[in-house]
């Protein structure tokens, strides 16, 4: 669960020479280091449900859906319904998809307008419309569907966050909707075969209850749609920014250590909040049960004492540890999938458009940390290709 606006003012903290803070109740750790431990001790517990009911939500159909999520479970229950799912989330198992995955981008990459003039803004034209149908085809939804469903994901996964009451209606009306769309799907048998959800149906109806099925189908399609739209817009700017879209190469490792950078250089969540069952010690800071922890991710990714020149994008440099999605037990399991996604989304632009330029002056691009940090808009000029 990410944190909304941690990431940034941590950074500043660990550049001033602080490790841990304290913000309230909340313990922040800013090291690579303590962050490590922190997200791979299995005596800390994942907070779903404790942030929902800070907001108030205690019934409802929000309510409904994430006690049976994944991500709001530990221990035992949280391995039973991940076990099911985590090998489709590896690079071997998500190959089966990569073909769809071209195609798609390069569809959506072939419709942006190339006469260096028209200014399109790759939310709506490209990065959007990938990250949805990308999630869509692996759950198993179908590709008119996708932007209908992303419509209800993009509410639902600002419950990661502390719900407001203005917000909550529309994140539970987003709920009952996409609920009821799964269960239409499921009984009329409108799903792919050979998908997650295919999957889970036949092979896993005796592993996992009905709503904990649907449960998981819902969030394999929101828990990462944001995150991967703005990490796609983000990166795309910070290699403008940094004169990099020229080098970015065009084969499966190129790629893959630029992806792995480009999330290094800007995770899309500052941290994710972590609960301690009992008390722990983490690099001599002691918490006490029911205390809430912090692990800054942005902190962790620019730590000096683990990377040379932590400030600088370097294409090349290796990657290591991916805690741009945490670690653990609660690792995000669409990590091998965005990165994927966001490393076919950069290749298709880059072909598509070798002189692509920003169209606004930098200084009036808008910034999102709600719930995840990025560029929720990034209007460009794609030239001519070549």
């Amino acid at each position: 669960m990410p944190s909304q606006s941690l990431g940034r003012s941590g950074l500043e903290l660990l550049r001033q020479g602080h490790e841990v803070v304290t913000d309230g109740n909340v313990t922040i750790f800013l090291t690579e280091e303590d962050a490590e431990s922190l997200l791979t001790d299995p005596r800390f517990d994942a907070v779903a449900m404790a942030v929902l009911h800070l907001a108030g939500i205690t019934d409802g159909p929000l309510h409904d859906l994430w006690s049976h999520l994944m991500f709001g479970k530990d221990g035992d229950e949280h391995r039973r319904i991940r076990s099911t799912v985590a090998k489709r989330f590896t690079p071997s198992g998500l190959q089966r998809y990569q073909t769809t995955f071209d195609a798609i981008a390069d569809e959506l990459a072939a419709a942006l307008p190339d006469d260096g003039r028209t200014v399109v803004d790759l939310w709506p034209a490209y990065s959007l419309p990938l990250a949805a149908r990308t999630a869509c085809v692996v759950v198993g939804i179908s590709d008119e569907d996708a932007l209908r469903v992303a419509a209800w994901a993009l509410l639902l996964v600002r419950a990661f966050g502390v719900v407001t009451p203005e917000e909550r209606p529309l994140i539970e009306q987003a709920a009952v909707e996409f609920t009821a769309y799964l269960d239409e799907l499921v009984a009329e048998h409108r799903y792919a075969d050979d998908s997650v959800l295919d999957m889970l149906l036949t092979e896993h109806a005796d592993t996992l209850t009905y709503d904990e099925t649907r449960a998981l189908a819902a969030n394999l399609v929101f828990g990462g749609l944001e995150a991967v739209t703005k990490a796609l817009l983000t990166g795309v700017h910070h290699l403008l920014e940094h004169g990099l879209w020229d080098r970015l190469g065009h084969d499966e490792a190129d790629l893959d250590h630029a992806v792995a950078e480009l999330l290094r250089f800007h995770p899309p969540a500052g941290g994710v909040f972590r609960l301690a069952g009992e008390e722990i010690d983490v690099g001599g800071t002691v918490l006490q049960p029911g205390e809430l922890a912090v692990p800054n991710l942005w902190a962790a990714c620019r730590d000096a004492r683990r990377y040379d020149s932590p400030d600088e994008l370097r294409l090349d440099r290796k990657p290591g540890r991916p805690h741009p999605f945490g670690a653990g037990a609660h690792f995000c399991i669409g990590y091998a999938q965005a990165k994927v996604v966001l490393a076919t989304g950069l290749r298709a632009l880059r072909a598509r458009a070798p002189q692509l330029a920003l169209a606004v002056d930098p200084a009036d691009l808008h910034w999102s940390q709600d719930p995840f940090d990025g560029l929720d808009s990034l209007p460009v000029r794609i030239g001519a290709a070549r």
